[in-house]
């Protein structure tokens, strides 16, 4: 990922309703992170939700999704169904 990708992601978070406090939580911060945490902010600034066996999963601010999902069903390399 390219560093204007990963600064669009930011802003995304900052402005997102679900994810800016979460974003801007510094105990989310990878320094400052406990182990009962479920969300975890990489030193990118990229947001991650650790799953029940705390596997990171990217979250994906709202003003991403529709490039996510249209990336996940046109890219041949990538999609989970043909058509």
């Amino acid at each position: 990922m390219d560093a204007e990708f990963i600064e669009d992601w930011v802003k995304g978070y900052e402005l997102d309703k679900s994810f800016s406090s979460i974003w801007k939580d510094k105990k989310r911060e990878l320094e400052n992170w406990k182990q009962e945490g479920r969300f975890l902010k990489d030193q990118r600034g990229l947001l991650f939700f650790l799953d029940e066996d705390y596997q990171p999963r990217l979250c994906v601010p709202k003003a991403k999704r529709n490039f996510v999902l249209q990336e996940a069903h046109e890219n041949p390399l990538e999609s989970a169904h043909a058509g």
